[in-house]
């Protein structure tokens, strides 16, 4: 979709979800156009320890498919897996903040 992936290990205690299921520590909102905006990073999550995820970022694919028009039930269940494990976002910014590597919207 225009941007380099970026491997986010799935977290640590603080992220887990359920026993030995563990998310990325962020908060994602979809809007009305069905873009889905990265609303909040958690200061000790694995995406804030990445540095490369940002509040107000697009997340347009996960593990190499496509969110347009995915349901937010399957974002989650991409995103949340077992601990330790990686997941590859690719991630959009706006022109005045691009994300290093990608083409900014």
């Amino acid at each position: 979709p225009g941007s380099a992936p970026m491997q986010i290990n799935r977290g640590s205690a603080p992220m887990q979800i359920n026993e030995g299921m563990c998310g990325i520590g962020v908060f994602i909102e979809k809007s009305q156009q069905g873009l889905l905006t990265i609303k909040f990073v958690a200061p000790d999550g694995p995406a804030a320890s990445s540095s490369e995820i940002q509040q107000g970022d697009f997340l347009v694919a996960i593990d190499g498919q496509t969110t347009q028009g995915m349901p937010m039930g399957h974002v989650r269940n991409l995103i949340v897996g077992p601990r330790g494990s990686n997941v590859r976002l690719s991630l959009r910014r706006f022109l005045s903040n691009p994300v290093p590597g990608t083409n900014p919207l």
